[in-house]
């Protein structure tokens, strides 16, 4: 599994790294982390300027940008002894921060970027009033993690909610989160959102049963309810009143059809809303660059 992670100078990676802990991620893994070029490094309120000009203000950047990196990256193989990590510098000075990740995350072939919710101000520290972390979500070429880190303690069972519509993007969702290594205990809350006069309601609960069934032998801890009205609205709702750890939704921008359309829409919805974690899953897109575009 590659995983891209944009480390930009996290004050408190703690955060990041204790999700990490609770993402059912393999237990080898290829990590690549970004960090801010020097041009994106807070400037000291005390800056060294030489006399003899041998020692600049960036050459002091420069270390600044390498010591970050070698930090970030001791923090996360600590962690993750297994993982091969590599750190690169991300040059963004060119584009924004989401397009260069995405960008990145195309050209490294990336299965999962890992960003931080900006609204903890905890992962970028250039975070403006828009949401970077769902522009990310809705441009990647890959499944995104918006971290929002919620679970607290470590010996209680991580509450996880997959909003399960019967596409061929919910089944590859199912299969791919089956395939991941979480707790034995993990309790997986399978939901449906749906329009009463639009679906036959017995075919619902039969796709619930099914999807509970095939995931059952790994995860004994299975819920399933039925919700009625918008799907990021009932999604938060619940979220919110059984404590979850992390909501996932497949999303697929390659499918031209309403219903998908009303998925992503309510994707990007519950990711500047969560106050959880959440996890889009998608394909790799081969046509990442003309979706782009669109």
């Amino acid at each position: 599994m590659r995983i891209l992670i944009p480390w930009e100078g996290a004050p408190n990676p703690d955060l990041l790294v204790k999700d990490l802990h609770y993402a059912g991620l393999p237990k080898h893994a290829h990590a690549l982390l970004l960090t801010p070029h020097a041009h994106h490094v807070a400037i000291p309120s005390r800056a060294f300027v030489a006399s003899n000009h041998e020692y600049t203000l960036e050459d002091s950047l420069d270390e600044q940008v390498l010591s970050e990196a070698q930090r970030s990256k001791c923090t996360l193989s600590r962690a993750f002894p297994d993982w091969l990590i590599e750190t690169e510098v991300n040059d963004r000075s060119s584009m924004n921060a989401a397009e260069s990740i995405s960008d990145r995350a195309h050209a490294w072939n990336a299965d999962l970027i890992v960003i931080g919710s900006e609204r903890r101000r905890s992962f970028f520290l250039t975070a403006k009033s828009e949401s970077i972390s769902a522009h990310i979500a809705d441009v990647a070429p890959c499944s995104v993690r918006i971290v929002y880190p919620q679970h607290q303690h470590p010996d209680a069972p991580l509450q996880l909610l997959l909003f399960i519509d019967g596409s061929p993007e919910s089944l590859l969702m199912m299969e791919e989160f089956a395939a991941r290594p979480f707790p034995r205990n993990t309790c997986v809350h399978l939901i449906s959102v749906v329009n009463e006069l639009e679906w036959n309601i017995e075919r619902v609960h039969h796709m619930l049963d099914y999807f509970a069934e095939h995931i059952r032998k790994n995860f004994p801890h299975i819920e399933s309810q039925i919700r009625y009205g918008d799907i990021a609205e009932q999604i938060l709702r619940y979220a919110r009143q059984q404590e979850i750890d992390a909501i996932f939704i497949a999303a697929d921008d390659s499918l031209e059809n309403s219903h998908q359309h009303a998925v992503n829409v309510a994707a990007l919805d519950i990711v500047q809303r969560a106050e959880t974690t959440v996890e889009i899953v998608r394909r790799r897109q081969a046509d990442y660059h003309e979706r782009r575009t669109r």
